[in-house]
């Protein structure tokens, strides 16, 4: 059976913008994803002991055949939807109009980071392009704390990826201006609550879809 490949939505061709975005990181890049499967929920074999699995990155981790590290659009669409929150136009926030117009149409953002083939060491070394970050947090469960692993990508990680919308809803100047905020105020991946997946935006190069 072949492979459905999913297009975005079409949209009024004269009232679409593109923007061309390329960023990059001004803090770590933290990868934990959840790799749905038929075994998901089915009790299997575990590495370390309880609440500290040093294998827990390989689970959580998005790479290509060629051991490229890459983000979903998902992580693209939620960073500036978050931080159209703090682009206020009148009394409210470009909150749901965001929502409803941004598309991503890459199935992939590919990082300009690779995984290595050699194991990675558990430690933030800023001499690694590449290495397993580690946190301890608190189970509210048993009260006690777990160790996480999660594979990084050191700040200087750079990605690119496209933006569709509606001009007639954001502007041009609103979705550059979100972008920046996105970058400052809000970040990608996991870790965001503690400052991680930072970024600033290095390109922001908008064009209609007549142009494209």
């Amino acid at each position: 059976m072949s492979e459905l490949t999913l297009q975005p939505p079409l949209a009024k061709i004269g009232n679409q913008l593109h923007a061309h975005v390329l960023i990059q990181g001004t803090r770590p890049l933290l990868w934990n994803h959840l790799h749905p499967s038929e075994s998901f929920g089915q009790r299997r074999e575990r590495g370390g002991t309880a609440g500290n699995d040093p294998t827990e990155w390989q689970r959580n981790v998005l790479i290509t055949h060629e051991r490229q590290l890459y983000l979903l659009p998902t992580h693209i669409f939620g960073c500036f939807r978050d931080a159209a929150k703090y682009t206020k136009r009148g009394r409210s926030s470009l909150l749901s109009q965001m929502a409803s117009t941004l598309q991503v149409p890459e199935r992939r953002i590919l990082v300009n980071r690779y995984l290595p083939q050699e194991p990675l060491k558990a430690t933030e070394d800023i001499d690694q392009e590449v290495y397993i970050f580690m946190s301890v947090v608190k189970n509210v469960a048993t009260r006690g704390h777990n160790i996480r692993y999660r594979v990084a990508a050191a700040l200087g990680w750079q990605c690119s990826f496209t933006l569709w919308w509606d001009k007639t809803i954001i502007s041009r100047q609103e979705m550059e201006a979100v972008a920046i905020d996105a970058g400052k105020l809000v970040g990608l991946a996991d870790g965001r609550s503690i400052g991680y997946g930072r970024f600033e935006v290095i390109q922001f190069h908008v064009h209609s879809a007549s142009e494209v």
